[in-house]
């Protein structure tokens, strides 16, 4: 089907993307092998609260970064370092090609197949988008979580409708 090819292309050119990344913020405070290339020094806020909580993941958490993405790449000190980053990106690729197929079959119910090209092209015409999603960061689950609850919402809600006889 054309939402299986969309999220296809959308795979191919997000790997594309994540292989030729640098290290992004987020991977520094969420693998450990970021953290361990990252200057740890004991950075306190401008009222004296230091900014580093609890070790979640085998990595020093930012207190004001909430525990879900730390979470999501725990697995990572299981690794040798080296394969860390791109084992973390694939997953996260992976992950937000869920929410894509979301997007695109929710396009294609919506507005049939020109809807569906129109939602992928839009989205393929922002690199920093995909390589945001397709690096080890939270942005690829968030918005997937995001896609996903919005669908069921949206079909859910003629469901409990019926359901309760409203």
């Amino acid at each position: 089907s054309a939402g299986l090819a969309g999220c296809l292309v959308y795979a191919l050119y997000g790997a594309w993307l994540a292989w030729r990344l640098p290290w992004t913020d987020g991977e520094y405070t969420v693998l450990p092998a970021g953290a361990a290339l990252m200057i740890r020094h004991n950075a306190h806020d401008e009222f004296g609260s230091t900014l580093w909580g609890p070790v979640i993941g085998g990595v020093r958490r930012q207190r004001h970064r909430m525990p879900g993405s730390y979470w999501l790449y725990a697995w990572a000190r299981l690794l040798p370092p080296p394969w860390q980053r791109p084992i973390a990106r694939a997953q996260s690729l992976a992950i937000s090609t869920i929410g894509v197929g979301v997007v695109l079959a929710w396009a294609q119910e919506l507005g049939g197949p020109r809807a569906l090209a129109f939602a992928l092209l839009l989205l393929l015409s922002s690199a920093s988008l995909v390589g945001a999603y397709a690096s080890a960061s939270y942005e690829g689950a968030t918005a997937t979580l995001w896609v996903a609850g919005c669908y069921a919402t949206a079909h859910g809600a003629p469901v409990a409708a019926a359901v309760l006889g409203v």
